[in-house]
């Protein structure tokens, strides 16, 4: 009887003891959002974003690597970080703003945008190449960045860009009425 209640005394402490361990970890997500990601994936999370908490996660395979696709906040950042089974790093990706990004980009980008709106930029960091089911990590991480702009364009019947017409050169229809009327109220 006293073996019994050891072993259960025993098993249950090993259940608090874990649980501590799982709730103390950084990068474990509350509701089970972890339920079938694997430790190298979850360890590899923990070790480069330390205060991270894992939102949610789907599994993919991209030249014949199977990764997953981990969704992450930190301090209300959200990142994008895919990482293989064995638990390599190999992109993040995550949202900044044009205060953000170095000054060669920043120009390029409010060139792009012309009279347009900067609405959203993404950086992107390629830590390894995938090809023939293996990953490569590179000697150094490749950053690049993409845009979303906003910007009304002219196309003529084939297709052909208009030139940018000059807004101050319109004539609104709704003016030129309310013109018209406060003039015959004389």
């Amino acid at each position: 009887m006293n073996r019994i209640v050891m072993k259960l005394c025993m098993a249950f402490s090993a259940a608090v003891v874990l649980g501590i361990v799982f709730a103390a970890s950084p990068a474990f997500a509350k509701d089970g959002k972890c339920n079938g990601l694997p430790t190298a994936v979850k360890d590899a999370i923990a070790a480069a974003f330390p205060n991270a908490e894992i939102e949610e996660f789907k599994a993919e395979t991209e030249n014949g690597v199977a990764l997953y696709e981990v969704e992450i906040e930190i301090a209300d950042d959200e990142m994008d970080v895919s990482v293989t089974a064995d638990g390599q790093i190999v992109e993040i990706e995550s949202e900044v703003s044009l205060e953000d990004v170095p000054g060669p980009v920043a120009a390029a980008l409010q060139k792009e945008a012309g009279g347009g709106e900067i609405e959203e930029i993404s950086k992107e960091e390629m830590r390894a190449t995938l090809k023939d089911g293996v990953a490569t990590m590179l000697a150094a991480a490749v950053v690049s960045y993409e845009a979303e702009i906003s910007k009304e364009i002219g196309l003529d019947a084939n297709g052909n860009l208009l030139p940018e017409e000059d807004d101050e050169d319109d004539v609104d229809v709704e003016d030129e009425d309310e013109e018209e009327e406060e003039g015959h109220e004389d």
